[in-house]
């Protein structure tokens, strides 16, 4: 309903002049999303801290020599938040579901323990997987403030993996034929250099 009357409105503000294209994307050249029938989405946002799903090297290579290709001017964010504030119905609720949040019990959601670096301080805190949104890279911030540290990594792909599927991803898998140990090695896009993602 309010496309079509957008549309209307800005039909008839063009009277004798060529019709406007009301919802176009943005680029001619816009990847696939956007490329037919877009939707318009009006969103809220606010500025917060953040875990950047992407992996460094989509980052870096956006800002050095990928700026015009639309497809790597994006990164998938999911908001940080502190653990004490998040609710339940009763407190004895809230703690225990804090509880499960620390010990990786609940899979919309990835825990991060309290940490400190240079001026930054995080209190303990919780990665809301409910709310991955895509970004523009230029509404990050220029410096990070964090990284994950490389042991880390397994539990945050687990995590995501069991989220998305609702599977348990098996970190030492075995071949259902044979019985051999398949190792799990990092998977390369077609468009890479060679480097994992």
């Amino acid at each position: 309903m309010l496309a079509h009357a957008v549309e209307q409105i800005v039909g008839e503000g063009n009277q004798g002049q060529e019709a406007a294209e009301p919802w176009t994307a943005p680029h001619r050249t816009s990847p696939g999303p956007w490329q037919r029938s877009p939707e318009i989405i009006h969103a809220i946002g606010w500025k917060g801290t953040a875990l950047v799903l992407w992996h460094d090297c989509q980052i870096e290579k956006a800002e050095n020599q990928e700026r015009s290709r639309l497809e790597k001017m994006f990164a998938a964010v999911a908001p940080i938040l502190p653990l004490d504030e998040l609710q339940s119905k009763t407190a004895e609720d809230a703690e225990e579901l804090r509880r499960g949040v620390r010990n990786g019990e609940h899979h919309s959601y990835f825990y991060l323990p309290k940490t400190s670096v240079g001026e930054f301080s995080m209190r303990d805190s919780y990665v809301n997987l409910r709310y991955i949104w895509s970004v523009r890279q230029v509404t990050l911030l220029p410096a990070r403030k964090l990284s994950l540290a490389p042991e880390m990594l397994p539990s945050l792909y687990s995590t995501l993996f069991v989220f998305f599927t609702r599977y348990r991803l098996d970190m030492d898998p075995l071949c259902p034929k044979c019985g051999v140990s398949v190792p799990l090695v990092p998977a390369l896009d077609t468009d890479d250099d060679g480097g994992p993602f």
